[in-house]
């Protein structure tokens, strides 16, 4: 996912995701930072948010947002599914 229209500069961005029983190991790459979440919870959850720190944005390329499934949590079901909710992106002052 290719995110335009950010101000170039040094920014946070936070991966909002749900979880499940079905629910995936993902790995999220953000402008080269890399970061692995497990989605497996019980029961359909918030997760707890993934927070990306010091991203940098050029003028020449927008924010890219990769996330790939890893795997599963041996408790989860099979299924390899994920929910993301919302990427929140601010400006670092």
């Amino acid at each position: 996912m290719s995110l335009k229209g950010i101000k170039p500069g040094t920014h946070s961005v936070t991966v909002f995701p749900t979880t499940a029983l079905d629910y995936a190991q993902v790995r999220i790459a953000i402008n080269g930072q890399l970061q692995e979440a497990d989605f497996y919870t019980e029961e359909v959850l918030p997760g707890a948010p993934v927070v990306f720190k010091n991203v940098n944005v050029s003028p020449s390329e927008p924010l890219q947002v990769d996330i790939h499934i890893i795997g599963k949590n041996e408790a989860a079901l099979a299924r390899y599914m994920l929910g993301i909710d919302r990427v929140e992106i601010e400006a670092v002052k």
